[in-house]
């Protein structure tokens, strides 16, 4: 399925962009039988969900090797008909920068001529494969991006931690009904020096083969 735009994709250097998202050598670029670009999955086809899946178990990703421990999966499908029935949707109201694939031009969708049903099913189709990707990786014991809590179409906003509100942070934390002991979460930290980031980044991993441990057996059970 379409579309096939050359949003952060590899390009030829040019005067006005001499910095593309991956410049091509030689003036020329070679993606092999098809033109370099995006393109999209159709999510509402079972067995592309269930490739997908598939891949997360891979010798290149979460398989036998033991030398990748999660996996970076960005943006979402936003559907402007599932918004209106219910606004508290994650990713609700479709603006980035609209309804359709996030992080893709804003034509898309009539460049690949769907109609707003569509984009509903598509929407449906890839919260499914979402689902059976993530439970894949957590049967592997790995971690995605995703599974943070607020973090669940991938927004990149940390709950940020500053000199004047880390202490009474820390101390919210201690509780037992606070988020800190219920959930992964994903924080915002201004450092200087990096001693400071090496045992935090040693202690979060602790933390976060714990909070894979408890889902794989919420799974489980």
């Amino acid at each position: 399925m379409g579309p096939r735009d050359q949003e952060q994709t590899p390009a030829v250097p040019t005067p006005e962009q001499p910095h593309p998202d991956g410049a091509c050598a030689g003036g020329v670029c070679d993606c092999g039988a098809v033109p370099c670009g995006e393109y999209l999955f159709d999510h509402r086809n079972a067995s592309v969900r269930q490739w997908l899946a598939e891949q997360v178990v891979s010798p290149t990703a979460l398989g036998a090797s033991g030398l990748i421990d999660g996996l970076f999966l960005d943006d979402f499908w936003c559907s402007d008909l599932l918004c209106a029935e219910d606004p508290s949707i994650d990713g609700c109201p479709c603006n980035d920068p609209v309804q359709g694939p996030t992080e893709i031009d804003k034509s898309s969708q009539v460049d690949m001529g769907l109609t707003d049903e569509d984009i509903r099913d598509l929407t449906l189709g890839w919260n499914l494969t979402m689902e059976g990707v993530q439970r894949a990786v957590l049967e592997r014991h790995g971690y995605t991006w995703s599974l943070i809590l607020g973090q669940q179409n991938a927004n990149a906003s940390p709950r940020m931690l500053t000199q004047a509100s880390c202490r009474a942070a820390l101390r919210l934390a201690c509780k037992p009904d606070s988020d800190w002991q219920q959930h992964s979460l994903l924080f915002g930290l201004r450092v200087n020096g990096t001693a400071l980031a090496q045992v935090l980044a040693t202690a979060c991993r602790a933390l976060l083969r714990a909070a894979i441990d408890s889902c794989v057996n919420l799974i489980q059970h």
